[in-house]
């Protein structure tokens, strides 16, 4: 977070402060650290924290100044009088740590009144699959989806579909495709191994569109910032669903079809949910009988996918997103 004297884009504020939250595991990385230098070049102070530094018994939150070192002590009934913006990023796992983080977050809304990427309601929402359903009101395809509560048997999946070896079963919480199996191949050991973290389960049929390439939009606001394409090598007899062995990522240029309906899931949970939404990420599969199918609208965790670019691709990302934040900063208004 931060505390600096400055100018937002062309206007003159008494405290041009851009504040980032850093991951609970306090580990730099890529993003930080580019993200950092461009707010910091540009006048701004920048805190660091994490919810490991929230000191409930005091009242307030514990960050660090990102080019100092020197740890501070914020009240938190002067988060809003302090910051200017507060940037959530790099939070860690959301499925392992959901305990730490979700009451974090719930402290942070409650008491926050700036500017926040994202708002931790939206988060919040955002944080089981159910989502799915706000995407399908919004206009996007998604795959048939069933939801089951968390302490669910292998015996009771197994019979809600008629044909279980063409399913997939899922947390309803996690990222990076954690925890995805064959139905199938399931145990009622994994499940219970899983629960306390998957909040949930919920069943797919195999969607074979996924060898066709996987497409990852990311937005900040309604502008496309960066695109990856996922491939797949053909599938064997084994693999029904590909793994990480069998990826390869590339950066494209983004899909017009994909920034149209990232627009609009985004124009629903706004307008539709009151739902604010700076940062988020459309993941979509081309389904041969069915269309563009939506597999993923990330709120909590969106990667740039930086640590694929090239330096001075990274570093102009970094730079246009923070113009967008400046501009909303000196015009008092949400990110467009």
């Amino acid at each position: 977070m931060v505390d600096a004297h400055g100018r937002l884009g062309e206007a003159a504020t008494e405290s041009s402060a851009a504040a980032t939250w850093v991951s609970v595991t306090h580990h730099r990385s890529l993003e930080v650290e580019l993200w950092t230098d461009e707010l910091v070049s540009r006048g701004s102070g920048v805190h660091w924290t994490c919810p490991q530094w929230w000191d409930r018994t005091n009242g307030g939150i514990q960050v660090m100044d990102a080019v100092t070192s020197e740890r501070l002590f914020v009240p938190l009934d002067r988060l809003t009088t302090t910051y200017d913006a507060v940037i959530l990023r790099k939070l860690g796992s959301v499925a392992y740590l959901a305990d730490a983080l979700i009451p974090w977050l719930r402290t942070l809304g409650d008491h926050y009144r700036g500017l926040t990427i994202n708002v931790p309601r939206t988060m919040l929402f955002g944080w089981h699959k159910s989502y799915l359903k706000a995407v399908e009101d919004a206009g996007g395809a998604t795959i048939p989806t069933r939801y089951f509560a968390a302490n669910i048997s292998r015996k009771a999946l197994m019979e809600a579909v008629d044909e279980p070896e063409h399913y997939i079963v899922k947390p309803a919480t996690g990222e990076l495709g954690e925890g995805v199996s064959m139905l199938s191949n399931i145990t009622d050991e994994d499940l219970r191994m899983r629960a306390s973290f998957a909040r949930g389960w919920l069943l797919q049929p195999v969607e074979s569109g996924v060898w066709n390439g996987e497409f990852q939009t990311v937005f900040f606001g309604d502008e496309p910032i960066s695109a990856v394409r996922k491939s797949y090598r053909p599938p064997n007899t084994r693999n029904v669903i590909p793994s990480r062995a069998e990826r390869h990522i590339e950066h494209v240029e983004p899909r017009p079809c994909d920034v149209d309906l990232g627009r609009r899931i985004r124009a629903h949970w706004e307008h539709g949910l009151g739902l604010p939404l700076g940062l988020y990420r459309l993941d979509v599969i081309d389904s041969a009988e069915r269309g563009s199918l939506v597999l993923e609208f990330e709120t909590v965790n969106p990667g740039f996918g930086e640590d694929l670019m090239d330096p001075p691709v990274a570093t102009d990302l970094y730079r246009r997103i923070s113009d967008r934040l400046f501009r909303s900063l000196a015009l008092r208004k949400p990110i467009e």
